[in-house]
């Protein structure tokens, strides 16, 4: 039976069996009368003890898979090797071993939910489209599950798929050959990498949905995002040993170990409030909350976010210098309606995360920090310094948020009409999330509350609350809000110390302005 589906009468005679075949153990257990007020005692006693063997197992089930991730992220950085390649190789070897294991994915839910609210469970790890991710210290992954949607029934893996669910690349699946079928075979040269890698470690992971259109993209869109994440999830599901799988999807996240995500993930509890109320005001800000989950002080697991690419690679995968350029050979002439849909889902974002910047004071705000989307929409990444907490505790970034010159000129300047709809939804938004000040607030001194306190964006104590309240401007009436919001467009736009922040990132890191 699917989440949504009304039970059915065969549904009913189930569970009603399945009663009596607890009644039946339980009188055998306790050796009493059905109908005793003993026996009913002990029958919720004994159901109890089944609910809790089977909570025990649902966690140890999760708890288990989780620290396999995060211990393999560990085991790269201890490993030291030296380039990226063969950080590659030792991680799929790594996850092929996990999928050797029948038993290891059994009941493993991933805290992603559909959108009707219904968590993933997790049925195969396809290796070979994992790979290592940048970083000088530590050696974070992107990993693609394979999973259901829905309270996925062991059934599947128990008997041949029914002609209906048959998977199309496949003759025939029998009982015996399906388990051999849910290893990866590796291409050719794969299993000589593989042992490479183990000598070595012998030795010592309002949208528009264009990307699902058959329009063909631009060449400037093919050389910045490849392949849509549609068209790599079917390319997953032709090769998956579980791809006939009823529904079959997959998604895509990033394994951290050695980092404290506790900060990342109050970050996203919050933006997802903003989003909340951006929703319930009816105002048309966007916002991409994404899935943010730490599973101890150093180690967890953050959703990807698809189909996007940071401003820095843009520039450096496309040649482009602007965004002017960039929306020119990607859109189209300015004056088509995908031109200007494009502008408008640029905005619309960026006029969202630019409050969310200012009230919760997010630094470290280069181009390597910002996605832009297939759809234009401006998406902030890497909450490491906000609230009380900048690079080097400098504080050089004064800004209200970020709002370089770049953005501005996209706009048509700072006396076009595109820029005055920025503004005005600037001052939409803001006078909304004012509105439901207290449900921030809550939430932030929950977290400094419950032991948050000892993360950096607290290191200010009392303090990080008074600041913050002071940013919702509570103490001016509601006709000054509007000027004041102005005058933190005002300040943003084009502001020096943003300008020197990106000059000092591409100097020291490489990061494009």
């Amino acid at each position: 039976m699917k989440p949504n589906d009304k039970p059915s009468l065969e549904d009913f005679k189930r569970l009603h069996a399945m009663y009596d075949s607890i009644q039946k153990h339980s009188k055998q257990l306790f050796n009493q009368d059905l109908g005793s007020e003993d026996f009913l005692e002990n029958n919720i006693l004994f159901e109890s003890v089944i609910q809790k063997r089977l909570h025990k197992d649902y966690f140890h089930a999760q708890l288990k898979f989780i620290r396999a991730l995060t211990s393999i992220s560990t085991l790269l950085v201890n490993l030291k090797l030296p380039d990226k390649d063969l950080k590659g190789q030792a991680l799929r070897l790594a996850l092929k071993n996990l999928n050797k294991n029948k038993s290891f994915l059994k009941g493993v839910y991933i805290p992603i939910f559909t959108p009707s609210g219904v968590p993933y469970r997790v049925v195969h790890i396809p290796h070979h489209h994992a790979f290592p991710l940048n970083s000088r210290e530590r050696v974070p992954y992107m990993l693609t599950l394979e999973v259901v949607s829905g309270y996925f029934e062991s059934k599947f893996f128990e008997k041949s798929p029914s002609s209906s669910t048959k998977n199309p690349l496949e003759k025939s699946k029998s009982k015996e050959n399906l388990g051999q079928q849910m290893e990866y075979q590796p291409n050719s040269g794969e299993e000589q990498d593989d042992f490479k890698v183990t000598k070595l470690v012998d030795s010592y992971k309002i949208i528009n949905d264009w990307s699902s259109s058959k329009e063909t993209s631009p060449p400037i869109m093919e050389a910045a995002f490849g392949a849509t994440w549609e068209e790599k999830k079917e390319k997953i599901r032709q090769a998956s040993p579980v791809g006939f799988l009823p529904g079959w999807d997959a998604i895509s996240v990033i394994v951290k170990s050695g980092d404290d995500l506790r900060q990342e993930q109050l970050a996203m509890q919050m933006i997802q409030a903003f989003y909340e109320i951006f929703n319930e005001e009816k105002i048309p800000l966007w916002l991409n909350p994404y899935m943010v989950l730490s599973t101890s002080q150093d180690a967890g697991l953050i959703e990807t976010v698809r189909d996007a690419i940071s401003i820095d690679s843009l520039k450096k995968s496309t040649g482009v210098e602007t965004l002017v350029a960039y929306f020119a050979k990607a859109y189209g002439s300015s004056d088509t309606a995908k031109y200007n849909q494009a502008l408008r889902n640029f905005v619309e974002s960026l006029a969202a995360y630019s409050i969310v910047c200012y009230l919760l004071q997010i630094k470290d705000r280069h181009n390597g920090n910002i996605l832009i989307d297939r759809q234009a929409h401006i998406i902030h990444i890497d909450y490491g310094f906000m609230l009380s907490s900048s690079p080097g505790n400098l504080q050089f970034e004064k800004a209200p948020f970020k709002l370089p010159l770049e953005f501005v000129e996209l706009m048509g300047g700072v006396s076009g009409d595109i820029f005055t709809y920025f503004k005005t939804l600037f001052r939409s938004g803001f006078v909304a999330v004012r509105k439901h000040y207290k449900k921030i607030l809550s939430l932030v001194e929950l977290m400094m509350n419950a032991g948050g306190g000892k993360m950096a964006c607290f290191q200010m104590g009392e303090a990080t609350m008074l600041n913050l309240k002071a940013r919702f401007a509570l103490t001016i009436s509601d006709e000054e809000v509007l000027s004041f919001a102005d005058n933190l467009v005002n300040e943003s736009a084009g502001n020096w110390r943003t300008d020197a922040y990106d000059k000092y990132q591409q100097l020291t890191n490489n990061i494009s302005q």
